[in-house]
């Protein structure tokens, strides 16, 4: 090592190496730079339901509710006939949720391998540690059509599926809305467009109210014979889909309360999200280990070749590392930054520490191998 180090290297190739470095971080950080792609989501034409083919999403503008529909605290009732394509077990893909339209969605429903995930967050926090959840072991299998009702009150929540009682929580009663429903309704996605599911969803329904199981069970079977529940005052929906359309980018709501959804031609996420937390259900996953790996290793030679490089320039040691450290960060904020609006990538706050920490790396490996060979080291 000693024999390549004690001649200064060539500042012109030195120089190329770092463009080359820098080129290729942002190339594999800003892959695939498509800002713009088609919404896979659509109306079955024989009007059996809307389809989610890959990355798609459909979502409702400010949810409307009669004042004069029954409402109690902490209760919510959603109905819903699904059909999975596949099992998930890299991430949880949405399936509906309702978004409060500032900074996180207040209750989502999912899907993890062939189970049920019923996710809510407690108050007005959008922490990990403030998620409450309920799961439902296959409840999802792949191909098959379930019909899912969960239905909630401040006695506590349970989750229907074909009619039959799965779970039950005494003690959890969620979402805990502090009026009315509220928020906005998003199918097939996170609104953050980050969590897209594959299937089909053939019913959906939203009561701001909670159902009891002989409603629940009168519905599931109405649905499996395909007739209509005569709707009072007191078990009225608050949306309703039937997704009967056959096509276009307006999904009617069948309460009469003007809830429609909307298909957008484009993929449109309701929020962006720069440098968000890591997700719960990621954390210690194959994939995330990889994700970090690769974060690191890739900034060691941005860390390296730019610290020698400077240091060839005439640099001092505190000013390369304070330097190319301001360098490495801003340039992984630069790329996050960017991946906010990348549909297929996410913006993460452990992205910019790990890079950070390559690069930090990086400037350790020139300290150890280049810098005591420097005949004018400063």
């Amino acid at each position: 090592m000693k024999s390549v180090t004690t001649a200064h290297i060539n500042l012109r190739h030195l120089s190329i190496i770092c463009i080359c470095t820098v080129a290729v971080i942002l190339l594999a950080g800003l892959w695939p730079r498509n800002f713009h792609i088609n919404n896979q989501a659509s109306l079955m034409p024989d009007g059996s339901g809307v389809r989610f083919s890959g990355r798609g999403i459909v979502y409702s503008g400010p949810l409307s509710v009669d004042g004069r529909l029954l409402t109690e605290p902490a209760s919510l009732s959603i109905e819903l006939a699904v059909r999975p394509d596949r099992d998930w077990r890299k991430y949880i893909p949405v399936i509906v949720a309702i978004d409060d339209g500032k900074s996180c969605e207040r209750l989502i429903i999912g899907q993890w391998k062939a189970h049920l995930i019923v996710r809510s967050r407690q108050g007005k926090a959008c922490q990990q540690a403030g998620m409450r959840e309920i799961g439902v072991q296959y409840a999802l299998p792949k191909g098959k059509e379930s019909f899912i009702s969960i239905t909630s009150g401040i006695g506590g929540t349970a989750v229907y599926v074909d009619g039959q009682l799965k779970e039950r929580r005494k003690t959890l009663s969620f979402p805990r809305f502090d009026g009315p429903l509220s928020g906005r309704l998003v199918l097939g996605n996170s609104a953050e467009g980050k969590d897209s599911w594959t299937g089909t969803v053939s019913r959906l329904a939203v009561y701001n109210q909670e159902l009891s199981q002989e409603e629940t069970l009168r519905r599931y079977e109405a649905w499996r014979n395909n007739t209509v529940v005569a709707a009072d005052n007191n078990t009225a929906p608050a949306a309703l889909y039937l997704f009967d359309e056959g096509a276009g980018p307006h999904i009617r709501d069948h309460s009469g309360l003007g809830n429609d959804l909307i298909i957008p031609e484009r993929f449109i996420p309701l929020r962006r999200s720069v440098l968000s937390p890591p997700r719960r259900d990621s954390y210690m996953s194959r994939a995330y280990v990889r994700d970090i790996a690769l974060n690191i290793l890739g900034f060691i030679p941005f860390g390296f070749f730019i610290s020698w490089y400077l240091s060839e320039r005439g640099a001092s040691r505190l000013r390369v590392i304070v330097i190319v450290m301001l360098l490495g960060a801003g340039t992984s904020l630069f790329i996050e930054c960017i991946q906010a609006y990348l549909p297929e990538r996410t913006s993460q706050l452990s992205d910019l520490m790990t890079n950070s920490s390559g690069t930090a790396i990086g400037i350790y490996l020139w300290r150890r191998f280049i810098l005591p060979f420097r005949t004018d080291t400063h």
